[in-house]
């Protein structure tokens, strides 16, 4: 479910862009007027490959995509 909570949280303003890379992970962050979350999944499995997800941060998208998460677990 949803619910408030007790603390305030902070806020980033990006001014130029700003790229991360690590162990073949990247991390790019681009000014923009609103929130906008773009991510990439490349695994080896058939069943995944690789998967492109794009999504405008609001909160109405935050409850109807991302809150309930997922995770992937492979079995032997």
């Amino acid at each position: 479910g949803v619910s408030v909570q007790p603390y305030s949280t902070a806020t980033l303003k990006i001014y130029k862009p700003v790229r991360v890379q690590k162990n073949g992970a990247v991390c790019e962050l681009l000014p923009r007027d609103r929130l906008r979350i773009t991510t990439s999944i490349d695994f080896p499995h058939p069943s995944i490959g690789l998967q492109t997800y794009a999504l405008d941060l609001t909160p109405n998208a935050f409850r109807a995509h991302l809150c309930y998460g997922a995770h992937l677990r492979f079995c032997q």
